[in-house]
């Protein structure tokens, strides 16, 4: 599901006021079966072997987490699924599902194993989990307030839906060892001018340490909470990742001092 379609889903439950739910799907990529034709085979895992035929290999029938086209199988097999519904998929949006009936209206984006779902009513809420719950077995997250990295709090009197991603910022801020630096009230010194600084020559041990550095990690980070919820961000991510393949210490410290705006809001 893109940040587009969660948005879309979000927005259609604030403006109309509809109940907005969440519905995860258990064990979704053991779910898909394998097309007629296509052989899959592997070595019988550790504590699960047959006795007596320890030497044969198994040929596999449906999806299994690991395979390359796992995510593929899960995708033909959801729509399948939500086909038989009578839903329609937007053919613009694969991952966004559709459902209009006498009874009203039902929306919903599908991340993997996550469904975000509007509907127009809280009986169509409860209408589609029996439905899907029909087919696969699913846990009932009940008011989406947590999705995909992404909190939800909402304002039913004003028509509002607020979306923040404190929680994933803080993590990082822990992982990063950034849990205690200093805040500061921009994500990049306005004056600052990134560049290749092809004239600096580095000390052997200074590009060992480069190596070392989490740079393509946290940029990547970054680029997610720009486009999920933080566009404030766009223009320090976009120079740095201008640099992805050549970065240098400024451009490592200039990162970071994204992560401390981070830390001042």
């Amino acid at each position: 599901m893109q940040m587009e379609t969660f948005w879309a889903v979000a927005h259609v439950a604030a403006t109309n006021g509809w109940p907005l739910h969440q519905v995860d799907i258990k064990t979704v990529f053991l779910r898909g079966v394998l097309e007629q034709g296509e052989k899959v085979y592997m070595k019988q895992p550790k504590g699960f072997k047959a006795k007596g035929e320890e030497d044969l290999i198994w040929e596999l029938q449906k999806g299994l987490y690991g395979l390359p086209q796992t995510g593929r199988i899960w995708n033909k097999a959801v729509n399948q699924g939500m086909l038989s519904l009578g839903f329609m998929r937007i053919k613009c949006k694969y991952c966004l599902y559709f459902h209009q009936t006498k009874d009203g209206t039902v929306l919903t984006g599908i991340h993997v194993d996550n469904f975000l779902l509007t509907t127009s009513s809280l009986l169509q809420a409860t209408n589609f989990k029996q439905q899907i719950a029909s087919i696969w077995e699913i846990s009932d997250l009940g008011k989406a307030k947590f999705c995909v990295g992404i909190t939800i709090e909402r304002d039913l009197a004003n028509h509002h839906i607020y979306l923040s991603q404190t929680a994933l910022i803080d993590k990082n801020l822990a992982s990063f060892n950034m849990i205690d630096c200093n805040p500061v009230s921009t994500p990049m010194e306005p004056s600052l001018i990134l560049s290749r600084q092809l004239d600096i020559v580095l000390t052997r041990q200074e590009e060992i340490e480069l190596l070392d550095l989490p740079y393509r990690r946290l940029v990547g980070l970054l680029m997610y909470l720009t486009i999920a919820t933080q566009p404030d961000i766009a223009l320090a991510v976009q120079k740095l990742s201008q640099f992805m393949n050549y970065y240098h210490p400024i451009h490592w410290n200039t990162t970071k001092h994204v992560v401390w705006y981070f830390k001042g809001m």
